[in-house]
């Protein structure tokens, strides 16, 4: 996530970089005048994902936070991955901007610096997004399986406690990134094993609602059991759609990092550089589009941020 490839130092760390490959950009920058109108689209385009991004997640933030009915465990997690998103946007967005500006001034002296930071905070606050997505399908896997259980076990204290855990995990990886990149692999292994998980939970859970519908069917329970098992159905609905959104938005930057790594000269050239912050741009995107999926799927929510609204209006 940085304009620069990391040199390893003698200490077996990535402190030290290699700026050579900055300044080789830069020159390249310099002679072509297409990077320097992408730079100002990326820049203009970026400032108004931020813009979205920080809006609609203080939203989903606040509406929770001012609505009690929505201060349950499963909303919980929700708000986890809003504040990690909304962390996309008060911090790995602007130095990203940064990133764009200083490259397009030609800025030698400090896009090091710059570089570094936003790779910090890239690998620091997107795992931590993914890991709370996890958390969320394992939340919907918990309350088909412990059924009568599930308030008398989850509770939103331990998922507190959880998201304390996933963001300590976050900032480990953001350090090893920086200053460790050899153990990079295993970030990544660890990253995508996290998601196998969410995958397998969300299929679990969805197979074993569909197997509780058609013996409700068949037995013809009460109504408020058919209920519930339909409000499970859309959450779980909901999940896939949050899942596809994530794996939809990270792939191309995947494609591009393989790339990178393969070939280290990637962004010395026009179509290497228009890639990278196309991959970048839609990568970030996905931080603005989890919390429409949440005002589109979940009522309760939507409901919630219009009342929100109107009573910060001053409309009752």
């Amino acid at each position: 996530m940085q304009f620069i490839n990391a040199e390893k130092s003698e200490e077996g760390t990535y402190a030290s970089m290699n700026c050579s490959k900055v300044k080789s950009f830069l020159q390249f920058s310099r002679e072509n005048d297409l990077t320097h109108i992408t730079l100002l689209v990326a820049l203009v385009a970026g400032t108004f994902t931020w813009f979205l991004i920080v809006c609609s997640n203080l939203l989903v933030i606040y509406t929770i936070a001012k609505t009690p009915t929505l201060q349950t465990p499963s909303n919980c997690t929700i708000l986890g991955l809003s504040i990690a998103d909304l962390t996309v946007g008060l911090l790995v967005q602007p130095i990203h901007l940064t990133s764009i500006f200083v490259t397009h001034e030609n800025d030698f002296e400090h896009i090091c610096c710059i570089s570094i930071l936003y790779g910090f905070f890239g690998w620091f606050i997107f795992p931590i997004s993914a890991m709370h997505l996890t958390l969320l399908t394992m939340d919907r896997f918990l309350a088909i399986r412990l059924h009568l259980r599930y308030q008398e076990l989850i509770t939103s204290k331990r998922y507190v406690c959880a998201s304390i855990v996933i963001w300590i995990y976050g900032f480990t990886i953001g350090t090893i990134y920086t200053f460790k990149n050899e153990l990079l692999g295993y970030i990544l292994i660890a990253f995508y094993f996290s998601n196998a998980i969410a995958i397998y939970s969300v299929s679990i859970t969805f197979w074993n609602i569909r197997k509780h519908s058609s013996q409700i069917q068949v037995q013809h329970q009460n109504v408020e059991e058919t209920l519930s098992i339909q409000r499970l159905k859309k959450s779980i609905n909901t999940m896939y759609i949050i899942i596809v959104a994530l794996i939809v938005s990270h792939l191309p930057y995947i494609f591009y990092f393989v790339k990178r790594q393969a070939s280290l000269d990637v962004l010395e050239n026009r179509n290497g550089f228009l890639i990278y912050i196309i991959t970048e741009h839609i990568l970030v995107l996905n931080s603005f589009v989890n919390p429409i999926i949440y005002f589109w799927r979940i009522e309760e929510l939507r409901k919630g941020a219009w009342r929100v609204i109107r009573v910060s209006l001053g409309k009752q």
